[in-house]
């Protein structure tokens, strides 16, 4: 009889349907509770084994325990030894529907054949298509060149105007958010953001089924290297269709063993996080004072590489206009999200100019209403003597509901090499400000400008202050049924 604790020390593959997209169901169920993994030997990541050990606490002879979610909390008496049973065997099919027991049996893979077994026609991979957008791109594919030896597929480009990428249309069903994980090695590319993953939202399959589309790009790697992204899919989005591309650049790029799973924010911290400061940018801002700036500090990094989440690089364009994210810096400016280098944490960005020609700056957007608001930012200089108004500058643009600049607040930063200093600035978001755009720049000085622990929050005592004095105003006076600002106005 079985009972107490079990352990598998190794685990292999299990048996699952059309090319691993789900696992086969137990003929029977089992209790949900008293599962931990060791994570440092695997882990449980969106009900999807990833191997390493498990031990749980049966919940009657014969049965064994099964799936939690949350891999960091250990369920169960900790104290109780664990028990070996080397005479027992337990099937790789059973196991794994042990881990996947529950209303949770079946794993949440969207993509149909992740790890590109062959088809049986034509030798490359079912249920993927290769698209080379009417260019000379050429396709790769090997059944057993991927990183772990499984399928991998390729993309070649013989110059700088072809592109090619490998398709699949995957349906998102309840998931908000995109959970993208898979390995991709380059041949020969000495540039950079040629292995690309594009996304375009659908909202259906009609004729303006496309809602809009994300890119996202990582640097050029001989070795195998493994990618994850947390992407946020509109609140009408029913299907993406998923690109893995050599984007524009000559030599090969690999692809192999892709995964993407709807990810909920009570089941992943990354995402529960990321939620919490998406809710900053719905609905009208806080007037508590509190920030409404998301990620202030940059120190999320989920839905996307080489970048903190909700800010974007760009050039400032011209004046009179909000930056534009798909116009991308000068080749005078470079662009860093450092995570080794921060203020108060591990991370912050910076803006570098290569001459004085540059200006570039890390951009978001916030909803903002009418009054009294202040902007604190921290910032450091490094390898720069500025003329004033120039270098560290932070830029505030009040804009209406179609986007139009209402007027610019501006703060003006002065050197300061190897040592953070406070920049604020005071502003009156004027009537009709329904959003606001942060800037922080490096403007036409040669060097580096490093920011860190944003805020933007409202004048609490004098929005309080302006609320009295409208009070006031507003107020009837005696026997003349006019106001007291009417009243002012006749004098």
């Amino acid at each position: 009889m079985i009972a107490g604790m079990f352990t598998v020390s190794r685990v292999t593959s299990a048996p699952c349907d059309r090319y691993g997209k789900r696992c086969l169901r137990p003929e029977k169920s089992f209790s949900r509770h008293g599962i931990r993994v060791d994570s440092s030997r695997g882990v449980l990541l969106n009900r999807r084994w990833l191997g390493g050990t498990v031990e749980g606490e049966s919940s009657r002879a014969g049965e064994v325990a099964a799936y939690t979610s949350n891999t960091d909390s250990l369920v169960g008496d900790p104290e109780v030894p664990t028990v070996n049973f080397p005479e027992v065997l337990i099937t790789i099919a059973t196991l794994m529907c042990v881990v996947l027991a529950g209303p949770a049996a079946e794993a949440d893979e969207l993509f149909d054949n992740p790890v590109f077994h062959p088809g049986p026609d034509d030798g490359t991979p079912e249920g993927w298509r290769f698209g080379f957008y009417g260019t000379d791109a050429e396709s790769f594919y090997e059944p057993e060149g991927g990183h772990d030896g499984g399928g991998a597929v390729g993309v070649r480009s013989r110059g700088e105007g072809e592109r090619g990428s490998w398709v699949q249309v995957i349906d998102l069903g309840e998931g908000r958010h995109l959970h993208m994980t898979g390995w991709y090695r380059t041949e020969d590319i000495d540039a950079e953001d040629a292995a690309t993953v594009r996304v375009i939202w659908w909202r259906d399959d009609s004729d303006d089924r496309h809602i809009h589309s994300v890119h996202r790009r990582f640097s050029s790697s001989e070795e195998w290297t493994r990618f994850e992204l947390l992407l946020p899919a509109p609140d009408d989005a029913v299907r993406a269709k998923v690109s893995l591309f050599n984007f524009f650049q000559p030599g090969i790029v690999w692809w192999s063993d892709v995964s993407a799973t709807p990810a909920m924010a009570s089941e992943n911290e990354a995402v529960r996080r990321w939620a919490e400061e998406a809710e900053r940018l719905e609905g009208e801002p806080a007037t508590d004072g509190g920030n409404v700036l998301p990620n202030p500090s940059f120190q999320i990094q989920a839905g996307q590489p080489d970048a903190p989440d909700f800010w974007e690089r760009g050039a400032t364009g011209s004046e009179g206009y909000p930056v534009s994210s798909s116009a991308p810096p000068p080749d005078s400016v470079e662009m860093h999200y450092q995570t080794d280098r921060g203020r108060t944490g591990e991370r912050s960005v910076a803006v570098e100019c290569l001459s004085d020609a540059g200006r570039g700056a890390w951009v978001t957007q916030v909803p903002l209403i009418p009054g009294p608001w202040r902007f604190e930012a921290w910032y450091m200089t490094e390898g720069m003597d500025p003329e004033p108004r120039q270098g560290p500058v932070a830029r505030i643009s009040a804009l209406d509901e179609n986007g139009r600049v209402i007027l610019y607040f501006y703060a003006y930063g002065s050197a300061s090499e190897d040592d953070w200093s406070h920049l604020t600035l005071d502003f009156d978001a004027p009537p009709q400000t329904v959003r606001a755009e942060v800037q922080l720049r490096n403007a036409w000085a040669t060097g580096t400008v490093h920011w860190d622990d944003t805020h933007l929050g409202t004048d609490v005592e004098r929005r309080a202050q302006l609320e009295r004095e409208q009070a006031e105003d507003e107020r009837l006076l005696p026997d003349s049924g006019e106001t007291l600002a009417q009243a002012r106005e006749q004098v």
